[in-house]
């Protein structure tokens, strides 16, 4: 086993305040049979942030979070919680 390399893809459907963030954490490095949990910090407003955890297997984990207005930014592990590369 080695270290991943992790990957994330997201978008945002719909119109306040019904809107969908859908995204995918994808790694490589490592066999399909590694699977790692990883944050995903969604910043909702200035002083607002949810942390939504990933599970990935097979190589990939997806996502879906529903929020009321769009994210100010979108960070996978923003604070280095998973060791990888």
């Amino acid at each position: 086993t080695g270290i991943p390399s992790l990957a994330m893809t997201y978008a945002v459907k719909g119109k306040a305040p019904a809107l969908t963030l859908t995204g995918m954490v994808t790694q490589t490095g490592v066999g399909d049979d590694f699977s790692v949990l990883v944050p995903v910090e969604i910043q909702a407003s200035r002083d607002r942030a949810i942390t939504q955890w990933v599970r990935t297997r097979d190589g990939s984990g997806a996502f879906t979070v529903a929020l009321t207005q769009a994210p100010l930014k979108v960070t996978l592990d923003p604070h280095d919680a998973v060791l990888r590369k």
